[in-house]
């Protein structure tokens, strides 16, 4: 299907909101997700974004449930499910004074944040560095993120050098 996207001055472009067709959807905030996205993050969320440009965005895959952002989300939550049936298989909260004991606690795999993983995949094909820069603080920042990946191809290099974004 055909990717919808429209100028903004900003950013450059950005997709149209709320279109789909047989390999994606695209929500109301533009995002490739599958529902909307509450700009009021719950108490025990943690938000990721990915932005990028067709990398990101899973150019090529047949549905956005395929694409980096749920399977990166998936692996998160069986992680923090895993460190919650095993504990004693990652490192203590507390380590031991003794030396010995301190360096096989560190040996372990390290804990990575409870809470509930969600991934979010805000990345518009062709995007350069310029059009992320401008996502960034101009739509992402509101939705109050823990953690934003940067997932880019060559965007950048195909510019010219008095060119700071894709147009």
């Amino acid at each position: 299907g055909n990717l919808v996207a429209q100028r903004d001055i900003p950013l450059g472009y950005k997709l149209l909101e709320n279109q789909s067709s047989d390999y994606f959807q695209i929500n109301q905030q533009g995002f490739r997700e599958n529902e909307a996205l509450p700009l009021a993050k719950p108490k025990d969320e943690i938000r990721i974004f990915i932005l990028g440009n067709s990398t990101a965005f899973g150019t090529g895959n047949p549905s956005n449930d395929l694409t980096i952002a749920p399977k990166l989300e998936k692996r998160l939550q069986d992680r923090v499910n895993l460190q919650k049936r095993s504990p004693e298989k990652y490192r203590p909260d507390v380590f031991p004074f003794f030396k010995p004991l301190r360096e096989k606690a560190f040996a372990l795999p390290a804990k990575i944040k409870e809470g509930k993983y969600r991934v979010i995949n805000a990345a518009i094909p062709g995007y350069a560095s310029g059009n992320i820069l401008a996502q960034v603080a101009l739509e992402i920042l509101p939705y109050n993120p823990d953690i934003i990946i940067i997932l880019d191809g060559y965007e950048d290099l195909m510019l010219s050098s008095n060119q700071p974004e894709a147009d």
